[in-house]
């Protein structure tokens, strides 16, 4: 059940990511709390979520782990940053690692493609009509189903760098195209129905748990490109 959960929670945090990550024009750093409550076998607690989105590449930072994804190259990194190690693959296999999947051949893979395509397919957006201010920005509230998890999404278009992240569209798109999980879920689909970007979510986990996220910072500013690179001393353990 713990691993389940763990990938339930990174799987949740990286789509975030994906749903804004693309053709940005300028550098922007995103900051934003995440509590978790009620997750079986698992104290409540509270972390802070970096995300960095710069044109080529950008990067999520959860404290002791880091997902680096490089759209240029169509790959992706996971950094332990207690053990320096990390992992290597490709975009195209992102969300079914991490699932356990094999993802070697799955494009030949029928059943599986078939099986996985309609778990993606099951992702649904709700609009309301519910206004809410929240740090500060006008939301409207979206339920969102995916995966196993139900969740109320609060999204503004007047956070800084709104128009820069709207303009998402190809990129991932094209990492994505041998993915059926994210190939369907992604990202423009959602983007366009939840029309502004989440300033708080609220992921109710299968068991009674919840996962809140809401934005603290956003700010339009260059980065330095050497934070979408592997440290020198870290050690790959394995590549997908």
């Amino acid at each position: 059940m713990r691993n389940n959960q763990r990938v339930v929670l990174s799987f949740v945090a990286v789509l975030l990511l994906l749903l804004f990550a693309g053709n940005a024009v300028a550098d922007l750093y995103i900051e934003s709390e995440q509590i978790s409550r009620g997750m079986p076998g698992q104290p409540d607690g509270a972390a802070v979520l970096k995300q960095y989105f710069a044109a080529e590449t950008v990067m999520l930072d959860l404290g002791n782990r880091l997902t680096i994804m490089n759209f240029k190259e169509e790959i992706y990194y996971e950094l332990n940053k207690v053990a320096k190690t990390y992992t290597l693959g490709r975009l195209d296999n992102m969300g079914l690692d991490s699932l356990g999947i094999e993802t070697q051949g799955i494009e030949h893979n029928p059943l599986l493609n078939t099986v996985m395509t309609a778990v993606a397919q099951s992702a649904a957006v709700t609009p309301t009509q519910e206004i809410r201010s929240i740090a500060g920005y006008s939301c409207r509230k979206f339920w969102v189903r995916l995966l196993m998890t139900e969740s109320v999404y609060w999204t503004s278009k007047d956070i800084p760098g709104w128009e820069e992240l709207r303009a998402l569209g190809q990129r991932s798109d094209r990492a994505f195209r041998n993915n059926p999980l994210l190939r369907q879920m992604n990202i423009l689909g959602l983007v366009r129905d939840l029309d502004g970007y989440p300033v708080q979510t609220i992921t109710y986990i299968p068991g009674g748990g919840s996962i809140t996220t809401t934005l603290e910072k956003a700010e339009l500013k260059k980065l330095d490109p050497d934070l979408f690179k592997v440290p020198a001393e870290y050690k790959l353990v394995r590549k997908y």
